[in-house]
């Protein structure tokens, strides 16, 4: 355990240097080497070092300061939830909310909100440990948007994958008695994750035929062939892979649904229901509104909280089923 109300100068007087030293080191200065910020950095975890943003924020009247930082702004699930997230900073007014674009170095991009003074990330993707540990040394806490979380000491808000998985598996289980299955992923750990339960779940109904498909590495010929072979029951990672997938089959049957009437895809996402003019497939939905107020009570914990354990929250999801019609 570190002591409490560590300061700069018991940091400074245990490692022989100035205050103002120390200062620069843990605000990554250029004026201070390499070896030093390490040499700082360390004994400043050892100690327990951690200074109080949101507190000074506070004496002085100031909101604090959220950030969330985005990988694409092509992403409309994230685009989504961001949309309704935005909507309820905007009416309860209590903290200031931007999105910065992530990019790939992301020790800079923390750097960078060190020095505008974020108080707390919203993070949709796994950083280097390396990294949030920069991060929770300048005292930024750290919320995770995703179910597929490496660092157990990180707060977590997720829809509930497994529930969503087992949704897709039997309802493809009881569309077809051929018990032949596709599922369609990448190569992302998102896509790995929920392959794995989708396959265990129909492994656990009795089903053992499944396939899978890497969309954007596998040709989309090499699917159309399986469905030629009977597999008629294909579940998408996401819904950006199921429209992907649906316009490449309709490019080479001229309509897939018609040529097949008995092939269901199923998304996850629920896009369809939120983005006005998308094509309706079946697809697991999210309440994009309880998703966004879970996140904002997260934010809101861990502001008033730091020094808390780490919070999971799960998300339940439902099956949007599109009928043949539409």
């Amino acid at each position: 355990m570190g002591r409490k109300n560590v300061n700069l100068k018991m940091i400074a007087d245990e490692l022989g240097i100035s205050v103002n030293s120390v200062s620069h080191a843990l605000r990554d200065f250029d004026d201070i080497s390499e070896a030093t910020k390490i040499k700082v950095r360390k004994k400043a975890i050892e100690l327990g070092y951690m200074p109080n943003q949101v507190a000074r924020r506070a004496k002085n009247g100031e909101k604090a300061a959220v950030v969330i930082l985005v990988e694409s702004f092509d992403n409309l699930y994230f685009n989504s939830l961001c949309k309704e997230l935005f909507k309820i900073f905007a009416a309860r007014k209590e903290y200031d909310c931007q999105i910065i674009y992530l990019g790939d170095n992301h020790m800079d991009i923390i750097k960078q909100c060190v020095l505008q003074r974020f108080d707390l990330l919203l993070l949709h993707k796994e950083f280097a440990p390396e990294v949030l540990e920069y991060a929770r040394l300048q005292n930024i806490q750290i919320v995770k948007i995703s179910n597929n979380v490496k660092n157990l000491d990180t707060d977590v808000v997720s829809v509930d994958e497994d529930m969503a998985c087992r949704l897709a598996a039997r309802y493809l289980w009881g569309i077809h008695s051929c018990e032949k299955y596709v599922y369609v992923g990448d190569s992302c750990e998102v896509a790995n994750c929920r392959h794995q339960k989708y396959v265990t779940e129909l492994n656990h109904l009795g089903a053992n035929d499944v396939v899978r498909f890497d969309y954007g590495k596998d040709d989309v010929f090499a699917l159309y062939d399986l469905i030629l072979k009977g597999y008629r029951s294909i579940f998408c990672y996401n819904d950006a892979t199921a429209y992907a997938i649906l316009r490449e089959l309709d490019n080479i049957s001229g309509d897939i649904c018609n040529a097949f009437p008995d092939l269901h895809i199923i998304g996850f996402d629920g896009l369809c229901e939120e983005v006005v003019g998308l094509r309706q497939i079946t697809t697991i939905k999210i309440d994009y509104k309880a998703f966004a107020q879970a996140i904002y009570d997260m934010v809101e914990f861990r502001l008033k909280n730091p020094k808390a354990p780490s919070q999971k929250v799960l998300l339940p999801v439902s099956l949007h089923q599109c009928s043949k019609k539409d």
